[in-house]
Parts: structure tokens; sequence; C-alpha cells
């Protein structure tokens, strides 16, 4: 459970504050969209890529499927969002993501006091 809220703070604040700054989105609808990002993002790519591949493979999945995501927000929301912000953003959730994929092992070793 401290995996899935970590991911969702982490995520979420990152994204929001991307949302609002290169998107000018609402805080109700870059709020939803983090937490909806976040929560497929960890049942996609982190229960179910990580495991059964890599670290590399499942970065390159939640990078893939955020970028995904956010256009069709981005559509949906009708945001001035472009193509290149759009990336800036999946760039910094994927370097969030890398930092979060290194924390994991130490969990598991219960090393981390965030466990």
């Amino acid at each position: 459970m401290t995996r899935f809220l970590s991911k969702i703070v982490v995520n979420g604040i990152l994204l929001v504050i991307l949302l609002r700054y290169l998107a000018e989105a609402d805080l109700i609808a870059a709020t939803f969209t983090a937490v909806a990002l976040s929560v497929i993002a960890y049942l996609a790519g982190d229960q179910f890529v990580l495991r059964m591949t890599n670290n590399t493979l499942a970065l390159v999945a939640d990078a893939l499927l955020a970028l995904a995501f956010l256009w069709l927000a981005a559509r949906y929301f009708q945001w001035p969002y472009s193509y290149a912000e759009i990336l800036v953003t999946v760039v910094i959730l994927t370097a969030a993501e890398a930092l979060y994929h290194k924390l994991l092992p130490s969990w598991d070793d219960g090393k981390s006091s965030l466990r």
C-alpha cells in the first residue's frame, strides 16, 4: 500500500504542477488526470509489466502510457497542451518513475523507512 500511495503522491504532485503550468488545466481536471494516470500506471506498469519483465521495459511502458493518456486528456479537456509540452511532461514523469523503481528493491530488503 505504501508503494501505491507514494506513486500517487509523487506522480500526482508533479503532474498537477506540470498540467497547471503547461496545459493551463484547472485544479480539478489536473488532479483527476494525475490520479487516474497514477492508478493506471501503477496497475499496468508496476504490477504487470515490471513483474513480468525488467525495469527498463516498465519505464518504457509507463512513458508510452503517459504519452497516450496525456494526449487523450488534453483533447478531452481541450487544453492548449502542445506535443512538445506533453513530451516534456512525460520525460519528467519517467525520471520520477526511474527514481521510484530504484527505491522498490530497498523496500523489499527493509532498508527504507518509507515501508
